[in-house]
């Protein structure tokens, strides 16, 4: 990764940039509609939503989002990595990782037990995610089984009891959208 790259939590100011960053890695205006609707929601947490910058020009956005998980043997909150992107400029440079490392010791520090995503699975493992599946996590809708991951933060919060991730309302157009997944 570049050393002039620096890593902060969003500030209003950001958000042009990123919906920007958002629409050009993504090719398209769902996931930057996601972050608008993610921040007007209950449980946003704006320390929660990141962003790289090159010479104070924002170069990529990292956000993770409350969703809850619910089996038989109850409920628990834990967050969700969505989306995370580089402006296609300054990719492939260890933007995208520095982000989610960054992330994941910020959602620990948060208190979380669990982060859940639907990304590519050649490039979220390095990271300690694994298929969703294999925790007894399953989804309302249909995704690739390999592109559902998970990362206990705390090991063992997951006890493999079967258990559904439920997402939250600003969740169902990206969901519902033909978006091939990154």
């Amino acid at each position: 990764m570049d050393d002039d790259v620096l890593m902060r939590a969003e500030n209003p100011e950001d958000y042009d940039s990123i919906r920007e960053i958002c629409d050009a890695a993504f090719k398209g205006p769902v996931e930057g509609n996601l972050v608008g609707k993610i921040r007007a929601a209950p449980g946003f947490r704006p320390e929660l939503s990141l962003v790289a910058l090159i010479n104070g020009r924002v170069v990529g956005h990292a956000l993770f989002s409350p969703v809850r998980i619910a089996g038989d043997g109850g409920a628990m909150d834990a967050l969700t990595l969505a989306p995370l992107c580089v402006h296609p400029e300054f990719q492939n440079r260890g933007i995208g990782s520095a982000l989610m490392e960054r992330g994941l010791a910020e959602c620990e520090r948060a208190g979380a037990r669990v982060v859940v995503l639907l990304g590519h699975p050649g490039y979220y493992p390095r990271f300690g995610f694994s298929p969703a599946g294999r925790k007894g996590l399953r989804l309302k809708f249909s995704a690739p089984a390999e592109a559902f991951m998970v990362r206990e933060i705390v090991p063992g919060a997951l006890d493999g009891s079967p258990a559904v991730v439920v997402f939250p309302a600003p969740f169902d157009e990206a969901l519902s959208s033909e978006t091939p997944v990154e």
